[in-house]
């Protein structure tokens, strides 16, 4: 009898060590799978997180010439497809070079934080820095042939383009008669801060951009928006020395364009 238990008890002890080993087993696929299910999540989470870009809202309305300190906003995140319809938008990343600042403009809550709400004074908003007779006109261009951040806001360049000519022959031409003067890159133009030791102005510097606006001569206006519609692709810039005599400088239209810039390309305007 006494054999029979022994005999009993030493075939139940590798069945038990067997279900050990099982529940081991299963034990260590179920950490496995979390890990892996964990480890999926995440990296959707940093996918979604790609496309988004994180801004910055008003947490309540702010009088014109209060302080603005990182306690008046939150962050949000944006699809990074929808900020070119936003406005100027101040990134998240960006704020604390404004933080102390005070408001140029009453600011109503939720509003997106804007380059706009920091402007010191009026004597400081852009506007004011373009010269006499003179209007800020856009150019779109190729971001793979732009200087870079070689270019900076208040340098010079030229302005080439190829051309369909009266003879309906396409050539390049130098777009108007000299430099002509940039005043925002990327559409951002001087950043100006209030600091306790006076005013700073930061010239933007950006690497790629498709966009630069210039300084135009306000009675050549509809001229050169006819002009445009005559240039095939994108213009090209190109940086003069930067000590170069300014007598070089002239906005005006290079004369041997002026007769087309009288009118307009019909199927440019079309599409």
């Amino acid at each position: 009898m006494v054999n029979e238990r022994t005999t009993t008890a030493k075939a139940d002890a590798p069945s038990g060590i067997r279900n050990t080993r099982l529940l081991l087993v299963a034990g260590g696929l179920g950490v496995a799978v979390v890990i892996l299910y964990l480890a999926q999540i995440s990296h959707i989470r940093e996918e979604n997180q790609q496309g988004k870009v994180e801004l910055l809202v008003f947490t309540h309305d702010i009088k014109a010439g209060a302080t603005i300190s990182e306690s008046d906003v939150e962050r949000v995140q944006v699809e990074r497809s929808q900020i070119g319809r936003m406005g100027d938008l101040v990134l998240a990343r960006d704020f604390p070079q404004f933080s102390g600042q005070p408001a140029a403009e009453e600011i109503k809550q939720k509003q997106y934080v804007q380059y706009r709400h920091f402007n010191a004074s009026a004597k400081d908003r852009p506007a004011t820095k373009l010269s006499e007779g003179m209007v800020a006109f856009p150019l779109e261009v190729d971001p793979r042939f732009v200087p870079g951040d070689v270019l900076r806001v208040y340098d010079r360049v030229l302005v080439m383009a190829v051309i369909m000519g009266e003879d309906r022959r396409a050539r390049t031409y130098q777009v108007f008669k000299g430099g002509v003067r940039v005043i925002a890159v990327g559409g951002k133009g001087e950043q100006v801060r209030e600091l306790r030791s006076g005013t700073e102005r930061v010239g933007q510097v950006a690497s790629s951009y498709r966009t630069i606006t210039i300084e135009v001569p306000a009675k050549e206006l509809p001229e050169l928006v006819n002009l445009m519609t005559h240039i095939i692709g994108s213009v090209r810039l190109a940086m003069p020395y930067a000590d170069a005599p300014k007598a070089q400088d002239d906005a005006s239209i290079n004369p041997q364009l002026m007769k087309l810039a009288g009118n307009a390309e019909y199927r440019s305007i079309g599409g």
